[in-house]
């Protein structure tokens, strides 16, 4: 009696356990269901990462390319963490080897040369991934000034009717300074950081900051670009986060004079003592947004 007891014990725990196992099986199909549906589907769909002022590239394609949060949430659609269509620009061009892009060496003080050059680089990224494969569309993820640097060039393409904007499916900026830098930092002072070799003299912040002295017409002349690039059918997000002491969020984000965004993204709220001391400016955070990385998974059905 007592063995059958145990036999019918045994039994009842086993078919709990089944139940339970095929409880959560199946909720994890569901769950991910959209994600593995959608694996392969984007092949043609290159993700270039553009970081900003003060980075610094060793010439390899994934040792320097940050973006660690955004690359690991898309590997559920398709994407491996190294994966072939994550491009990471450099300051100084690169090339195609073997049907791969493979970045150049560029060091900090290259992140400071002017923005036109940079442009011009992204520009070569474009057109030499372009050529290797036709059939490439790009999505554009730019930190700081390296948004800045993707919108400066998708906008000189809508101005100039460059068949290349053809190539563009959306334009992401995180933390970017797209209405110029808020410091009035004194000639003299800028002339003593270059002189002794800090990122902070250079012509890209120069630039930055000649940009906010013309504030309201860079803001206008930035809307039509928007406008343009929605009729293109390119989406435009900007985001930018609250606490950012860096790029001040008001400078990376576009809006109306009621304050109302006039792209997608928006305003995120960090902690900035999350991870001491690089969080404290609050500008590196949003890396690891996963509003962000919601978003351009969003961007690669478009």
């Amino acid at each position: 009696m007592t063995s059958k007891k145990s036999f019918l014990f045994l039994n009842s725990a086993a078919a709990v356990i089944i139940f339970i196992t095929c409880f959560y099986l199946c909720n994890y199909l569901v769950k991910n269901a959209g994600a593995s549906t959608k694996k392969n589907t984007f092949t043609n769909t290159y993700i270039v990462f553009i970081k900003g002022l003060s980075t610094k590239c060793d010439g390899t394609c994934y040792n320097n390319m940050c973006f660690n949060f955004f690359r690991k949430k898309l590997t559920p659609y398709g994407f491996n963490y190294k994966d072939c269509r994550f491009i990471q620009y450099s300051y100084r061009g690169g090339n195609i080897i073997n049907g791969k892009w493979h970045p150049n060496k560029y060091s900090i003080e290259d992140t400071g040369q002017p923005v036109e050059i940079s442009m011009m680089y992204l520009d070569n990224l474009i057109e030499n991934v372009s050529r290797a494969y036709p059939k490439a569309k790009f999505i554009l993820v730019g930190h700081s000034l390296g948004g800045l640097i993707a919108f400066n060039l998708v906008s000189k393409y809508l101005e100039n009717d460059n068949k290349k904007v053809n190539k563009i499916k959306n334009v992401i900026t995180l933390n970017s300074p797209l209405t110029g830098n808020i410091y009035n930092i004194p000639g003299y002072i800028l002339n003593i950081l270059e002189n002794n070799g800090y990122i902070w003299g250079s012509t890209a912040v120069r630039q930055l900051m000649l940009q906010h002295k013309y504030k309201p017409k860079i803001e206008s002349w930035r809307i039509e670009v928007v406008k343009k690039a929605q009729k293109n059918g390119i989406d435009i997000a900007t985001f930018a986060t609250s606490q950012d002491l860096i790029v001040l969020p008001r400078s990376a984000c576009l809006l109306d004079q009621e304050d109302h965004l006039l792209t997608n993204g928006g305003f995120i709220s960090v902690n900035p003592l999350n991870k001491l001391p690089g969080s404290i400016y609050g500008h590196e955070q949003i890396l690891q947004q996963e509003k962000i990385a919601d978003y351009i998974i969003s961007s690669l059905d478009n």
